[in-house]
């Protein structure tokens, strides 16, 4: 009685494996993707400032209120799109 019992749990646990094995291989793959528009350094750096909440004076664009905080410093040159990099770099400034 203790080896059909045994037989029984060992066919389950195989089943087990083998239904769980055949989800994961016919399982349609995920998709990933990449950000579907490009954004001006202008347009993030007037999403950080309005983010910090930082004081906007009634002369003062966002780009200065982003130099006075130091976010952008003034030898920074930003290509048409900003890139990943130049983000990781405005992010890190903002973290300070």
């Amino acid at each position: 009685m203790k080896k059909n019992n045994n037989k029984k749990g060992i066919l389950i646990v195989i089943l087990f494996a083998v239904i769980s094995f055949c989800n994961f291989i016919l399982r349609e793959p995920v998709e990933t993707f990449a950000a579907s528009k490009y954004i001006k350094p202008e347009e993030f750096i007037k999403s950080l400032v309005k983010e910090l909440n930082l004081s906007l004076d009634s002369n003062n664009s966002y780009n200065d209120a982003a130099i006075k905080a130091g976010i952008v410093k003034d030898g920074d040159d930003f290509s048409s799109y900003i890139t990943r990099a130049e983000v990781a770099v405005l992010l890190n400034r903002a973290d300070e």
